[in-house]
């Protein structure tokens, strides 16, 4: 019987190795894999993870990317949470953004609706943010 279930627990962790890298619950997006990337919009919140973490597709809600390199290259409605080596926001975040990497870039489209906590090696500063900024860098340029 213990061979069994043995087979049964590798036939499964098997399938879940080729299963799809995006599901959606409730409206809710979750994406992972080595290269983790939403193009399609979520109605609610979206969730990356992944060596790469894409945002392509606009998020209603809040996001939350997790990668060695992270690109929001979409709107976020809500928060945005960002964890990587290299994060690069091209796209205005609604409320809040919330960071921290080695490299953290906002360009000039990335208007950040509400306060911004920073924190990396390097950080580069070329949107506006409508809140506060707390950051803490080795090198930050505004």
């Amino acid at each position: 019987m213990r061979y069994v279930l043995y087979l049964v627990a590798i036939i499964l962790m098997n399938a879940s190795a080729f299963a799809a890298d995006r599901i959606v619950v409730g409206g809710d997006a979750y994406v992972s894999g080595s290269d983790a990337a939403l193009t399609e919009p979520s109605p609610r919140d979206a969730f990356l993870s992944g060596f790469s973490a894409d945002l392509m597709g606009k998020v209603e809600r809040d996001a939350n990317a997790l990668g060695f390199n992270v690109d929001i290259d979409a709107p976020v409605g809500g928060d945005l949470y960002a964890a990587g080596f290299s994060i690069k926001v091209t796209q205005p975040i609604g409320e809040d953004l919330t960071a921290s990497g080695f490299n953290i870039y906002l360009r000039n489209q990335a208007n950040i609706g509400g306060n911004a906590r920073l924190a990396a090696g390097t950080i580069v500063l070329d949107g506006p943010i409508a809140g506060s900024l707390v950051a803490a860098a080795g090198t930050l340029t505004i």
